[in-house]
């Protein structure tokens, strides 16, 4: 029998929960009354896509974009406080003369977003995620100059979501760029402060209010800061902060019992389906390939695993793996099984690391994933029915492929 102790922490973690829960509904309900969730660019996988951004910019900075609003989103730009401070003021003279390019080729380089009029150029340098190039910097500037402008009439922007420096190795060069020169932007307080005065001039367009409101929630997520319910429900737990513990042990191990669930579900499908006895492995399951001859001196094995690392991770892939004695073969290593390997079909990718050949698992046309417990698509490796549909479908699946596989084999005669 549970102790009263006990009894109670159950009551306070159900609190928790219940309350946890409530915050959620209401979320929701908001979602549902504004549409807060939905954001074109988000849905459009653009959120980090340099090059998406800089076209974007590009568009809205340019006196000719398709906005036909003239200069007037320039004027902002070049009004912010930090380039008030860092400019001329003959870069805020007539705004209606710059020429606005993305992916303009200077030098031996292209500029992500380039303005340039008689007496100024601004090169802007976007870089949500990627790194700076050898010399990148100044090429840039060295590409400017060669086109015939003075140093006092070129300013570079490095514009990154949080405002931080270039490396030392992009502003190298024969004529090294002096650090301080560089103007340091965010997308966390520039971009968005910026997006700020430009939704105040089209208040009365509603095509174009509502694409910049979204682009300026999206720029405020770059930076990947907690969402308000999660900053709610953090809230309630700093209050039972006593429990916090017990909650984390708890989650992982209701991970670990579904992804279990999950696996223990495929195998005894699948088996039905005709694959041999599945065996556990770390993060997945493996069997012997069926009808593949005993007296080879190696083992060729299906696996079905979720992936570890990269974009990829927690989702589910499955395929055809070689081992020695047990032990994987390395990428490095698999020249001699490779014909073996290549028996499956085109949608089957090498990796990079073992003698293996993969393909990520999709259901309804969506990742089969354990990256995010909250996701929509969790409910059916959760419940009952739905889990039994996917395992069931992904059993078809893996057994196509298997019997195409061993059909190969046989018709190459190995």
């Amino acid at each position: 029998m549970k102790t009263m102790v006990e009894r109670t922490q159950v009551q306070r973690v159900e609190s928790v929960l219940k309350q946890i829960k409530e915050l959620k509904e209401e979320d929701e309900e908001i979602a549902k009354a504004t549409g807060k969730n939905f954001n074109v660019f988000s849905v459009l996988g653009v959120e980090r896509k340099e090059v998406r951004h800089s076209a974007f910019l590009k568009d809205l900075l340019d006196p000719k974009g398709t906005h036909s609003q003239g200069a007037v989103f320039l004027e902002h730009f070049l009004k912010l406080p930090l380039l008030l401070e860092k400019l001329p003021d003959s870069f805020r003279e007539n705004f209606e003369e710059f020429q606005v390019e993305s992916e303009a080729l200077r030098g031996d380089g292209f500029i992500d977003i380039l303005l340039e009029k008689d007496d100024a150029c601004i090169i802007i340098e976007n870089k949500i995620d990627a790194g700076d190039g050898e010399e990148q910097l100044n090429k840039y500037c060295k590409g400017a100059k060669e086109k015939g402008f003075e140093d006092e009439q070129i300013k570079l922007i490095y514009l990154t979501p949080n405002g931080k420096k270039p490396r030392e190795e992009s502003l190298a060069g024969q004529e090294p760029l002096d650090p301080d020169s560089v103007i340091c932007m965010s997308y966390e307080s520039h971009i968005t402060k910026w997006l700020e005065g430009c939704l105040k001039e089209v208040v009365g367009i509603a095509r174009l209010y509502d694409i910049l409101l979204q682009y300026q929630e999206m720029s405020k997520k770059l930076l990947k800061q907690p969402k308000k319910l999660t900053m709610k429900i953090s809230d309630i737990l700093i209050r039972e902060y006593d429990l916090i513990t017990e909650l984390e042990n708890s989650v992982t191990e209701t991970k670990k019992r579904i992804q279990d669930q999950f696996f223990e579900k495929l195998k005894k499908i699948t088996e039905v389906c005709g694959i041999e006895k599945w065996s556990s492995v770390p993060g997945g399951i493996s069997a012997k390939v069926p009808k593949f001859d005993l007296d080879l001196p190696f083992t060729m094995e299906l696996r079905v695993e979720i992936e570890t690392g990269g974009k990829e991770k927690g989702n589910i892939w499955y395929g055809f793996m070689i081992l020695e004695e047990g032990q994987k073969v390395s990428k490095g290593d698999e020249g001699s099984f490779k014909k073996y390997l290549d028996l499956a079909s085109g949608e089957f990718a090498p990796s990079i690391l073992y003698a293996l050949r993969y393909k990520y698992l999709k259901y309804l046309n969506q990742p089969i994933s354990f990256s995010d417990f909250g996701a929509e698509q969790m409910r059916y490796v959760v419940e009952d029915d739905e889990l039994e549909k996917l395992v069931e479908t992904i059993a078809q699946e893996i057994k196509g492929e298997v019997d195409q596989f061993i059909k190969a084999k046989e018709e190459a005669g190995l």
